[in-house]
């Protein structure tokens, strides 16, 4: 373009470029300024080029970019005027676009503000938006007039290089993920089981950018796409509870959190189908034969109608719902009691409300495999659970066709439970206390209209150690004719997990490996599996299911 032609198409919107830049300016001067500097600049711009294909979007494009380091160099000109204001100018019906850009920068701005630090927020607030004095925000806020004038300084400065500045997009902006499992190894506290704590979006991607790399709430907004004020907020909720650890302003990840890939999914898939599918029938078994199904000291395990005089024969199939899972969990505690192993004080987190736990998360990739029964895991699946009382300990899992009993409130119900157990036992128990422990699946209740009545354990119950140690010494042998194996299948995995384990949680994470095939839940859940599977155990009857897979240790 000839630079005659270039000034008559700038002269012809000389007019319209004015009030563009009144419309946007603090003043009648930055106005004029600001028309003279675009008109140089589109001219400086169509003289360039020879050919300029779309003159009128070049013209427009040159006056946005001017307008915006018009806006950079005037920060605190914008805050100035109310942010609702802002939003609110008038805009001549025909200039979408311009209203579009003044949207635009409003909502950088109030971005760019949430990005100050508490302190700074409220220092700002006060001073622009509540037109209160320095020194009166400095009273309110406990601090010398000097400090909040060098936090208004800072804020400007902050303020300025964040609206010249593109934040980084991140795929969790577009695409957040979804905690699949929560787990909690360990005791909850008052405020309930892990899962209570990242029941939103925000804290379970706030733990999941923070699993290989600390950052901080403002690292933590761009990463989530949301206003720091609300990612610091609950950064640092879920840091007094142990979920994050924060260091210098910095968070991570205290959690053990598992993202598997296709290859750590099928090593899953195959150790554990390679371990069950040995130890399911050799448990089985090894249970069956020794007959202790039938020892006197095992009480309960019971189906059949229940009178005054005489007892139903016992249940095989009932009793070993519970006595192989608990003998698989049991017999092997003794293992990690080796000089390298890791204690459950080293890797757990002591938390305010009490709870001392691992929290142990799970994600799922659309794009990865799901392991096998992992629907069975996140939908009816839970354990082993215990809790003791005196001279009583319950020991509990959750299969599909039990039902679900292990929940938030579990341990506040088991321990109320085993006090009315510890009732029963001395012969103190309340008619109504006494229906409420049927109705759990504890007891099993008979009676006459003459007032008699009798009561006789629904789930399995061991009373004393001799018995105790008899189905230990059981598992144990057949753990040790097994043992090699299950060392062998289970390396190639564990060397895989701690591989992709960040350094603070390979205490942490070492220890929840160490009951591999044990009282490990995944473990327990293809025992099982494998078992109704090859039909060696049978749905029990519908009116047993409550009190199937549990188990009272009565020292």
């Amino acid at each position: 373009m000839t630079r005659q032609d270039a000034e008559r198409f700038i002269t012809d919107r000389l007019r319209a470029l004015y009030g563009f830049a009144l419309r946007r300016c603090r003043s009648l001067q930055d106005a004029q300024d600001l028309s003279q500097e675009i008109a140089l600049r589109a001219l400086q711009a169509f003289t360039a080029h020879n050919a300029v294909a779309d003159p009128e979007r070049l013209f427009w494009t040159v006056a946005h970019n001017a307008l915006a380091n018009y806006y950079r160099d005037h920060a605190r000109a914008a805050l100035g005027v109310p942010l609702d204001a802002l939003g609110d100018l008038p805009a001549e019906a025909d200039d979408a676009e311009d209203r579009l850009d003044r949207e635009a920068q409003t909502r950088r701005l109030r971005r760019e503000i949430a990005y100050l630090s508490e302190t700074q927020r409220a220092i700002v607030v006060a001073y622009y938006f509540e037109h209160r004095k320095q020194s009166e925000i400095a009273r309110a806020l406990g601090l010398p007039a000097g400090t909040v004038k060098w936090h208004l300084f800072e804020a400007r400065r902050e303020l300025q290089k964040g609206m010249e500045t593109m934040r980084e997009t991140t795929e969790l902006q577009f695409h957040p993920i979804r905690f699949a499992f929560v787990g909690t190894n360990g005791s909850a506290g008052e405020r309930g089981e892990n899962g209570q704590f990242f029941r939103t979006a925000l804290s379970q991607n706030i733990a999941y950018a923070t699993w290989r790399e600390a950052k901080t709430a403002r690292e933590l907004a761009d990463a989530l796409g949301v206003s720091p004020v609300y990612v610091e907020s609950e950064a640092d909720f879920l840091a007094e509870y142990g979920f994050l650890l924060k260091t210098g302003g910095r968070y991570r990840c205290n959690i053990l959190l598992g993202e598997p890939t296709a290859e750590l999914v099928r090593l899953h898939d195959a150790m554990y189908d390679r371990a069950a599918s040995l130890l399911a029938p050799a448990f089985f078994d090894a249970l069956s034969a020794d007959g202790v199904w039938n020892d006197p000291d095992i009480w309960g395990g019971a189906t059949g109608p229940l009178t005054l005089t005489a007892d139903p024969p016992r249940d095989r199939n009932f009793i070993l719902w519970s006595l192989i899972p608990y003998v698989a969990a049991r017999c092997g505690d003794t293992d990690a009691s080796a000089e390298d192993a890791v204690s459950f004080a080293e890797a757990a987190t002591i938390r305010p409300d009490g709870a001392r736990n691992i929290c142990q998360v799970s994600v799922i990739a659309p794009d990865v495999p799901t392991p096998r029964y992992f629907d069975q895991m996140q939908k009816a699946w839970c354990g082993p659970f215990w809790t003791k009382r005196g001279a009583l300990t319950l020991w509990q899992i959750d299969h599909s066709l039990s039902g679900r009993r292990i929940g938030p409130q579990s341990a506040q119900e088991a321990a109320h439970d085993l006090m009315l157990l510890e009732n029963w036992r001395a012969g103190t128990l309340s008619p109504e206390s006494a229906s409420e422990l049927a109705l759990r699946g504890y007891l099993r209740l008979c009676g006459d209209p003459a007032g008699q009545s009798k009561a006789t354990p629904a789930c399995v119950w061991l009373h004393g150690a001799r018995v105790h140690e008899r189905l230990l010494a059981i598992g144990a042998r057949v753990r040790d004719a097994h043992r090699g194996t299950l060392e062998a299948l289970k390396a190639p995995y564990v060397r895989a997990v701690m591989a992709d384990t960040p350094a603070h949680l390979r205490t942490m994470q070492a220890y929840c490996l160490q009951f591999l095939f044990r009282s490990d839940g995944w473990f327990l859940l293809w025992l099982l599996q494998k078992l109704t599977e090859s039909g060696c155990l049978m749905p029990p009857e519908e009116a047993a299911r409550r009190a199937m897979t549990r188990v009272i240790l009565e020292e």
